[in-house]
């Protein structure tokens, strides 16, 4: 079975030529052009006929029934990935991203998608590229990628002083938050450690009163998620 371009002449014109049967008795009654240039040949057959994605992948009686689509597939599928993500590490190895990368094909109901590192991985402090790929059943294959930001305990303390700022919470107690973050980032371990206890504790003192119950619950959890990934105990 060949098809042919009628456009183009001499040797451009094949698009595809294959044979199609099994080992014994086959008998192709129809053939025809279905949507998606893909051809579509009815017949019967006696055994092993070849068979992909089947309703039935094994003979089921004297003669079977076929309808089998052919197709000169060189497109690959698309593929869908995530943006460009910033993440807070969570630990001294970083953050853990539960992503998800789609891939849909013209001819292959089920191409396979795979990135490294893979969904549900943990990403190290720093960028990762991240990379993915989408095969279809033709061996054509898609590629997209993005990129992995985790910030580490330097830039969430910064982020977190920055939150503190805009709290208005007035310019003592401010201060005095800031100046336990301040140390935080500089004193080597364990001192950043029990300066984030230090900031804890002001917060807790201040929980109702000058700060909301609702704001320092934030305060306090992102204090302590930057403890987990100093590592302290």
């Amino acid at each position: 079975m060949v098809q042919l371009d009628p456009t183009v002449s001499n040797n451009p014109g094949l698009l595809f030529g294959s044979y199609l049967g099994g080992g014994s008795n086959d008998e192709g009654l129809s053939i025809a052009v279905a949507p998606g240039g893909r051809v579509a040949i009815t017949g019967f057959t006696d055994a092993n006929f070849p068979v992909s994605h089947a309703f039935q992948s094994a003979p089921g009686g004297s003669r079977d029934a076929f309808v089998t689509y052919l197709t000169w597939d060189t497109a690959p599928p698309i593929l869908l990935v995530p943006s460009d993500t910033v993440l807070n590490a969570t630990s001294p190895a970083g953050a853990a991203f539960n992503f998800t990368v789609t891939a849909t094909d013209l001819m292959d109901p089920h191409p396979v998608a795979q990135c490294a590192p893979a969904p549900g991985s943990t990403f190290a402090i720093g960028t990762t590229l991240d990379t993915c790929t989408a095969t279809d059943a033709s061996g054509n294959v898609a590629t997209a990628s993005f990129h992995v930001t985790v910030k580490g305990a330097a830039q969430q303390i910064a982020d977190l002083k920055a939150y503190v700022a805009s709290l208005n919470l007035g310019q003592g107690l401010t201060n005095s938050l800031e100046s336990k973050l301040n140390a935080a980032a500089q004193d080597p371990l364990p001192g950043s450690c029990s300066d984030l206890g230090n900031f804890i504790n002001q917060v807790n003192a201040q929980t109702g009163k000058a700060i909301s119950s609702q704001v320092a619950t934030q305060l306090v959890a992102t204090a302590k998620r930057i403890k987990s990934v100093l590592g302290c105990s």
